[in-house]
């Protein structure tokens, strides 16, 4: 694309192979309806503004490198293979499904609606997500979310949902803070350090790994409705 405007208002509006949208290049979507970016989608320096209803698929890597993204309120966004999102600068969306494969997401993400990762896919993550306070963020069964990095669980939704049959990877090889939230599958794996921070429910199985942990605090709490082995670790306090 260069230099052009693409205007749709419903129907379904496909793109089969890479978008990179430059300097006063524009896609505008007036209407509900839906865009698939098979190849992927680079906004360099251009816009993109999609109002509510309307359904995006992407389907390869998303990179903002400075342009203009509007994801409005009740758009939603579905990451349809495993691909790459680059926030260079800050990625604002509303409703995000990843529908199959992995994401893998760097930079600083905004979700203004709800963040849904469905049964068997992964998201990875090594910056900062941000939710907000009515929304919900969701693991479903089978699901990863791996957190490289520094980063830590996403913050600011309402509540989030990790299904006992998902598993929560603290990889990072830098010091990661482990939020007080209700896991499944609870591993710590890579060299960074660890700070346990809350109360820590785990449903599953917990691997701590052999990373130094700082637990001045915290509580870990086995709240699994099955038995469960209680791994060897030093613990500040245990339920």
């Amino acid at each position: 694309v260069g230099t052009s405007t693409i205007s749709a208002s419903t129907g379904t509006l496909t793109f089969g192979s890479a978008v990179t949208l430059g300097t006063l290049d524009r896609i505008t979507f007036t209407g509900a309806g839906t865009c698939n970016f098979n190849g992927g989608f680079t906004d360099g320096a251009g816009d993109i503004t999609v109002v509510s209803g309307t359904t995006t698929n992407m389907g390869g890597d998303y990179t903002n490198n400075g342009g203009t993204t509007i994801w409005a309120t009740g758009s939603s966004l579905n990451f349809t293979t495993s691909l790459l999102v680059t926030a260079t600068n800050t990625i604002a969306f509303y409703n995000v499904t990843i529908t199959s494969g992995t994401t893998t997401m760097t930079g600083t993400i905004s979700v203004y609606g709800n963040f849904n990762i469905n049964s068997g896919n992964s998201l990875s993550y090594s910056g900062t997500m941000a939710g907000t306070g009515t929304k919900t963020c969701t693991a479903s069964s089978g699901s990863t979310v791996t957190l490289t990095g520094t980063a830590t669980m996403p913050t600011g939704f309402a509540s989030v949902s990790l299904n006992l049959n998902s598993t929560v990877n603290y990889n990072g090889s830098g010091t990661q803070t482990v939020a007080g939230y209700n896991y499944g599958n609870l591993t710590f794996s890579n060299s960074g350090a660890r700070t346990l921070s809350g109360t820590i429910g785990i449903a599953s199985t917990f691997t701590p790994g052999t990373n130094s942990c700082t637990i001045t605090g915290s509580t870990v709490n086995f709240n699994g409705t099955g038995a469960q082995t209680v791994p060897a670790f030093n613990y500040n306090s245990l339920i």
